[in-house]
This record gives structure tokens, sequence and C-alpha cells, in this order.
């Protein structure tokens, strides 16, 4: 692949996986906030401007020859969901190490006793 090429598809891949993790996590706010929520609107705005990015990306993909053209689209499809993949593998990770703290590691290590009466008050 020519070098026009290669950057064409690092700039494209880096934004297809940033618009990506950034959909998840407006996912993720939307089921505790609303599409008004200023956090909302500001991925929202993020997500827009990388669709920008990514619509003047593929104009270079489509400048370059044919052959080329199907390597780097065949090449950004491997690319985007490896990282996919290896975010996801993080957030599994992640939670289960949540999980694991939260899980109590607690042991009884001697049982109650009652206290016995003393003798001489119960005498009186």
């Amino acid at each position: 692949m020519t070098e026009e090429a290669k950057i064409a598809l690092q700039q494209t891949a880096d934004a297809k996986t940033r618009m990506l993790e950034l959909q998840q996590k407006r996912d993720e706010l939307s089921s505790r906030f609303t599409g008004s929520h200023p956090e909302v609107i500001a991925l929202n705005a993020q997500i827009a401007t990388l669709r920008a990015q990514e619509s003047v990306f593929a104009q270079q993909i489509e400048r370059l020859p044919d052959v080329q053209q199907d390597a780097v689209r065949l090449m950004l499809d491997v690319k985007v969901n490896t990282d996919l993949y290896a975010a996801l593998l993080n957030n599994v990770q992640q939670l289960k190490l949540v999980k694991a703290g939260k899980t109590g590691s607690v042991r009884l290590v001697d049982s109650p006793v009652v206290p016995e009466k003393i003798a001489f008050l119960t005498a009186r």
C-alpha cells in the first residue's frame, strides 16, 4: 500500500474506534440521564464531529485505485473490530474486578460465646 493509503487507513480506523467508544459511553449515560443532559449533548457533538471527519477520510479513500480501496476497507474492518473487541474485553475485566471487590472475604474465626453469669452478683 502507498503511504497515502496507510495514513487514510490509520486516520479512519482511529476515528471509527473513537466514535464507537463515544457511542458506547453515550448509551451508558442515556440510561441515567435524559438527552438534554450536558454530558450527553457533549458526546453527541463529539460523535457528529467524528462522523464529519469520517466522511472526509472516505473521500480520501475513494481517490485511491480500486485495488487499494478494497484493501484499505478490509484492513479497516479488521482493525476497528480488533480494537472494539479489545475494548470490550477490558470492560469485562473491569466489571469482574468490581464484582470481586464487592464480594466479602470475611470468615468466622471464633464462635460467639454467651457470657456466664457471675456467681457473686447472683448470690445477693
